[in-house]
């Protein structure tokens, strides 16, 4: 049997995002399906600050992820795709999995709360940062 080559620097770091995007929107949709099937949950009273929380969670991740961005450096021309992201994989994961949190905490505060307003906000916020930072748009 042929030996495979390992895959590169490069498409680890875009399946690590593509499976981070794609938890950040499976996991609030799937919890609103239940939501909305089973209805209320006995959880709106006690989490109802959870409603408040998440639009202020997804402030501060913008907030943070855009100082955290600045610290990865645009790739130089002489730098190869994989030698870029052995440097700066560690850096763009932590960017990514603060917007990874906080869809996930807006998917928790809907099917807890069933505030849609509020977590639908954060929820966006967290898509539109892991779709800001991919791995294409980092490299610029």
């Amino acid at each position: 049997m042929a030996e495979q080559n390992p895959p590169t620097v490069q498409v680890r770091v875009r399946i690590i995002h593509g499976a981070m995007l794609a938890a950040t929107i499976a996991v609030p949709v799937i919890l609103a399906v239940v939501r909305v099937t089973v209805g209320q949950t006995g959880t709106e009273q006690p989490a109802r600050l959870l409603a408040t929380i998440a639009p202020a969670v997804a402030l501060l991740t913008i907030i943070v992820s855009l100082a955290l961005r600045k610290r990865i450096p645009p790739r130089s021309g002489h730098m190869s795709l994989d030698d870029w992201w052995t440097v700066n994989t560690g850096t763009a994961v932590v960017l990514w999995s603060l917007a990874e949190g906080t869809g996930l905490l807006a998917g928790v505060s809907y099917f807890l709360t069933g505030r849609l307003f509020a977590t639908l906000l954060a929820f966006a916020v967290a898509v539109a940062l892991l779709l800001m930072f991919a791995p294409g748009r980092l490299t610029e």
